[in-house]
């Protein structure tokens, strides 16, 4: 990856400071946009921690059949439909706002990226691979409209879901959320290894994607000169051995995956069955483990979704470092 990178003069690699700084300026024009964003983002949050309360009350009024009220069970029925209806009408809007937003600054951002090439001199497009310039101006734009749509809001959504998960279970029961904090620790471990390795093996992608697009170019554009001098064996060679590298890449993030999604079904199926073990010996009610239940499944899907876009951070530093009006000064 470190050769491809090396491949266009003027590439470097910033530090996360300087790669905020460098996209301020395409952020700053839609930052009310994006804090409006945010506040519906904790909206969002605040909704799915509150909605396993209801639920709690529900099972826990079911379980006194002496006393029991419809009224009460039909008023927090109604009440968890309204506030699910209304956290899935702010996540619509959420998502409108940042599509727009990051349409936007995309749409900046490559028109800035295509009056910079216009003002390229020929010595500079000849030492240029085309397809790894095609490359990054394409798929490296589009990926930062997926960080600004997607990933840094997923991510803060993550954390404060985490947050407020962990804070209302330490309330219902602080004893067994400490115990659960245990295997909260092997999650993150595990989840810090796997963006490590993840991170890597991206990386490694994303060069050997721009490998093949930048031979498949040359080859296209050259091939009268390739048939002329009889060299489609040696070209057809070539092209296979950066494709099984892709496919190589390919497999190893497969296996990654395929260990680590495993590893966290067994830790969620290990971290039920003790939540709802210890928690009748601690004497608490079927309603308060039934929500400890739903939080533990709220955790751990959080967390996958988190070990989705973990590798989003280094795309973007990859790509930040990549592409030409951002970060390269030619």
């Amino acid at each position: 990856m470190s050769e491809e990178l090396n491949k266009l003069r003027g590439d470097k690699k910033l530090p996360i400071s300087e790669l905020i700084k460098r996209s301020w300026k395409y952020i700053k024009p839609e930052i009310w946009w994006i804090i409006l964003a945010f506040f519906i983002v904790l909206i969002n949050v605040a909704c799915d921690v509150i909605l396993p309360l209801g639920i709690e009350k529900v099972i826990d009024n079911l379980n006194d059949p002496v006393n029991i009220a419809l009224k009460t069970i039909i008023g927090f029925a109604v009440g968890y439909i309204v506030l699910s209806i209304v956290n899935q009408a702010f996540l619509y809007v959420e998502s409108m706002i940042l599509q727009k937003a990051g349409q936007r600054i995309v749409r900046n951002l490559r028109i800035e990226i295509y009056d910079h090439i216009e003002k390229m001199s020929l010595d500079q497009f000849a030492e240029m691979p085309v397809g790894s310039l095609v490359t990054r101006v394409c798929t490296y734009t589009s990926q930062m409209s997926m960080l600004f749509t997607n990933s840094i809001v997923m991510l803060i959504r993550n954390a404060l879901t985490v947050v407020g998960v962990f804070t209302i279970m330490c309330i219902q029961s602080w004893q067994l959320s400490l115990f659960m904090l245990i295997f909260v620790v092997i999650v993150a471990v595990a989840s810090s290894i796997f963006n490590i390795v993840g991170s890597r093996l991206f990386r490694k992608e994303k060069g050997c994607m721009s490998d093949i697009n930048t031979n498949l170019s040359e080859s296209l554009s050259g091939m009268k000169i390739i048939q002329l001098f009889n060299q489609e064996r040696r070209k057809s060679k070539e092209f296979g051995e950066k494709v099984d590298a892709y496919r190589k890449t390919r497999y190893r993030i497969c296996i990654c995956y395929a260990v680590y999604r495993p590893f966290v079904n067994l830790i969620f199926y290990a971290m039920v069955a003790f939540a709802f073990i210890f928690g009748v010996q601690l004497g608490l009610t079927a309603g308060v483990i039934t929500g400890f239940y739903l939080y533990i499944s709220k955790f751990f899907c959080t967390e996958l979704c988190f070990s989705k876009s973990a590798s989003a951070p280094s795309i973007c530093h990859l790509m930040m470092s990549s592409v030409c009006p951002v970060t390269v000064k030619l």
